[in-house]
């Protein structure tokens, strides 16, 4: 939690991130990195995109810049026996979710 202006996190502070972060959030070094729903993942019953599932992993500089990864793409190329269709996005019904580790 941070209270008032914090030089230290630069851009970072207050940052818009362009979609909902799910779950996992990972701070390293002046980078900070999150899966995030963009709005192509499931929603939840009461319209909320939230709980698990993401579409995009985004790392965010403390300068304002980020690079992204569309990793529902990854993951469907990965997955291409899979045959359950999401009527949302009409790519097969699988996606990223909760952790991932930055090793």
């Amino acid at each position: 939690f941070v209270d008032g202006t914090n030089d230290v996190l630069g851009s970072l502070q207050n940052l818009d991130m362009g979609g909902t972060p799910e779950l996992t959030v990972r701070a390293v070094g002046d980078n900070l990195y999150s899966q995030l729903n963009t709005g192509l993942a499931p929603t939840m019953a009461d319209g909320y995109t939230g709980g698990c599932c993401v579409d995009m992993l985004r790392n965010f500089s403390k300068d304002g810049t980020y690079t992204e990864w569309d990793i529902q793409t990854i993951v469907v190329n990965a997955l291409t026996d899979y045959t359950e269709i999401d009527p949302k996005t009409n790519l097969p019904y699988a996606y990223v979710n909760h952790v991932f580790d930055m090793t």
